[in-house]
């Protein structure tokens, strides 16, 4: 399997594995995953013109660069994919009492719509 494909299916991995957290009230957890499953469907979208960055915010950079910058991606989900970057700092290091079951469903919603704009790339949606 090709790598850009393999990231994907981490990607979409990472998305069923925060629905289940989130279905058992671990909302930081479930934050984190969904983070995850950004970061993977990032790379897959890189690693599909050869990039291989180096850092989770280097990934972000470039898919700015070569994705947003090119038209072939919405910006609000590189944004999107940001503030999930916040969030996960705040899940796996900071005041993880402090997140709700809103936050998670939030970035939940928030890992899909990228996971499936970068399908629609890749795959054509299919």
């Amino acid at each position: 399997m090709p790598e850009p494909d393999q990231l994907m299916r981490a990607g979409e991995e990472a998305l069923r594995s925060a629905k289940v957290l989130c279905d058992h009230g671990l909302w930081a957890d479930a934050i984190s995953r969904a983070y995850y499953a950004m970061i993977y469907t990032a790379r897959a979208l890189l690693a599909s013109k050869g990039l291989s960055p180096k850092t989770h915010r280097g990934a972000v950079q470039l898919l700015g660069r070569e994705f947003v910058g090119a038209g072939n991606f919405p910006p609000e989900l590189v944004k999107s994919l940001s503030a999930v970057m916040a969030f996960r700092d705040r899940a796996d290091y900071g005041a993880r009492e402090d997140l709700t079951e809103g936050d998670a469903r939030r970035t939940l919603d928030a890992a899909g719509a990228f996971i499936d704009a970068a399908d629609e790339i890749l795959h054509g949606g299919q």
